[in-house]
């Protein structure tokens, strides 16, 4: 990750998505209006790019949308009342990841 200088921060995250679209882990979770606020305060130079490959990941799209933000790209795999299991693009996406690594393997 690129903190401090200009260039692009990428963050994933794959694993379970809440109603909101929120990241859920057995600890804890994190929510769009806390990783928009830390985008602010760590990455002030960056574009900070975040793929959410959860269910209801599109929730986060419609709020980005309202923030304006260009140095905030955000790439949801569903639409915000989508489960990623029943998501088309989320299949396409993780089969073409999952092909890569298998190519790779093979090699």
């Amino acid at each position: 990750a690129n903190m401090g200088g200009k260039g692009i921060t990428l963050i994933y995250y794959t694993g379970h998505g809440d109603q909101d679209g929120d990241w859920n882990f057995h600890d804890g979770w994190i929510s769009f209006d806390w990783l928009y606020s830390q985008k602010q305060e760590l990455c002030k130079n960056t574009m900070l790019m975040v793929i959410s490959d959860c269910c209801h990941s599109g929730k986060w799209t419609a709020k980005l949308i309202k923030k304006q933000n260009p140095k905030f790209g955000l790439l949801s795999v569903c639409g915000p009342d989508k489960t990623a299991r029943n998501c088309e693009f989320a299949a396409a996406f993780c089969s073409d990841i999952n092909k890569e690594e298998k190519d790779k393997i093979a090699q």
